[in-house]
């Protein structure tokens, strides 16, 4: 035989209603955490190929140092780009090739050619990741900045 005590059914649906936002909470946390870090990835995986590609590129030693960086700097913001993976790139608050990706030399000296062959180049990128809880958290536009960067020799 089966007793029932009198309300512990109403006692069970109270608990389920004050946990029930508090796991959907936790759930849309853990959801954007996975977002963050697939953008994260994503662009490290971007810079990367941008100054592989940006190393690859083997200037013109007719032209000076500042046409053939400019070339480059073409070169790397394509390959970045296009490295980026399912991360929306169309939208400019996202990302933008001309001011999210910074290409810095090292050193940044006049060398035998204008090809900067031998030198270090540092290519940086940075992805503003669309977040859910940005007013819950006080992340201001709802994005969440990550970047990346990798640092090569130019051959």
């Amino acid at each position: 035989m089966r007793a029932r005590a009198t309300g512990s059914l109403g006692q069970s649906l109270v608990e389920f209603a004050l946990t029930l936002p508090i796991m959907v909470v936790l759930l849309m946390g853990v959801i954007d955490v996975g977002f963050i870090l697939h953008a994260h990835v994503q662009t490290a995986g971007a810079c990367w190929e941008g100054a592989r590609r940006g190393t690859l590129y083997g200037g013109n030693l007719n032209s000076s140092y500042d046409q053939n960086d400019t070339e480059r700097a073409q070169v790397v913001r394509a390959a970045v780009q296009g490295a980026m993976g399912r991360l929306d790139v169309s939208d400019a608050q996202n990302f933008s090739a001309a001011s999210d990706v910074q290409i810095t030399y090292y050193p940044d000296i006049p060398a035998a050619d204008s090809t900067r062959s031998g030198e270090e180049m540092m290519v940086r990128c940075s992805y503003r990741q669309p977040v859910w809880f940005g007013v819950l958290t006080g992340i201001s536009n709802h994005r969440l900045s990550v970047s990346s960067s990798t640092r090569v020799r130019i051959q």
